[in-house]
């Protein structure tokens, strides 16, 4: 058998770290294991979230992590109170961010919410959070000709996140990810054809080659835009009510049963199978 000329070097490499970590305290073995941790959680959402946000992840968002890492084209209908927000339009962006180092990778993300407001509320989020976690101050501009405004964020690693209302003007801008939350909220504001032009018509094109395009939200009323979107062969579909097919809550660290029935108790019946179970019915 042919030798390794690799063995001696990594077997003298193995003794000497195995000598190492035993001569090692408790405390500087905890102190080294955290630092991994933190250094590994930069290229994985999920660790991401629980190590550089100190915040859980429950089984749903794991999921929608895992959707987001493997699809380009992306719907997602959640019950309303379980996070789509919170991690689509914060975590997601904020982890997608802070990946990149070298400037010439540099990403654009658009952050499109029902009304321009609350898509600045969602830009605000990522602004504090880089102001005030040590792991992510680095991300600050370092120079005045970078905007750090309520509509705009450019980073120190010359990432940009801008935000939009859904139907505000957005043509010019070119962008790697394309955030678009809860479209349908005030749908009152704009009519279903209306909605369709400006997506396919000014988000569809800003979006950059070989980006990504991930849309979020509740079911209005039949033939709403996200059924639109659901009949949209490119789109990969997923669907998430309150309580599953078993019957399981789907948060149920949040909500348990119990809680959810208390919740479809205080509501009229169709806003409880429209906001919670992503039923279209009609009033």
């Amino acid at each position: 058998m042919e030798n390794n000329p690799l063995q001696p070097s990594q077997s003298k490499l193995t003794t000497e770290l195995r000598a190492k970590l035993q001569s090692m305290t408790t405390s500087e073995l905890e102190s080294s294991l955290s630092s991994l941790r933190k250094k590994l959680s930069f290229a994985n959402p999920a660790e991401f979230i629980r190590v550089v946000m100190e915040l859980q992840t429950p089984r749903h968002m794991l999921e929608w992590l895992n959707h987001l890492e493997t699809h380009k084209k992306l719907l997602v209908e959640a019950s309303r109170d379980h996070g789509k927000s919170w991690l689509f339009s914060y975590l997601y962006p904020l982890y997608s961010i802070q990946r990149i180092k070298n400037p010439k990778e540099a990403i654009s993300i658009a952050l499109i919410s029902y009304s321009e407001e609350q898509a600045k509320k969602n830009l605000a989020r990522i602004r504090k959070a880089i102001e005030s976690n040590p792991s992510l101050k680095w991300l600050m501009p370092k120079s005045k000709s970078y905007t750090w405004e309520s509509g705009m964020l450019n980073m120190s690693n010359d990432c940009s996140v801008e935000s939009f209302g859904f139907g505000s003007s957005i043509r010019g801008g070119h962008y790697h990810k394309v955030i678009v939350d809860d479209p349908c909220k005030d749908h009152g504001t704009m009519s279903v054809p209306e909605q369709e032009n400006f997506f396919f018509g000014a988000v569809i094109p800003a979006v950059r080659r070989g980006g990504q395009i991930v849309i979020t939200g509740n079911p209005i009323d039949k033939q709403d835009f996200l059924e639109v979107i659901e009949r949209n062969k490119e789109f990969k579909h997923f669907f998430y009510p309150c309580i599953n097919e078993k019957g399981e809550p789907l948060w149920p660290e949040q909500y348990t049963l119990a809680d959810l029935d208390e919740k479809r108790r205080m509501q009229p019946a169709h806003l409880w199978a429209r906001e919670y179970l992503l039923k279209r019915v009609s009033s």
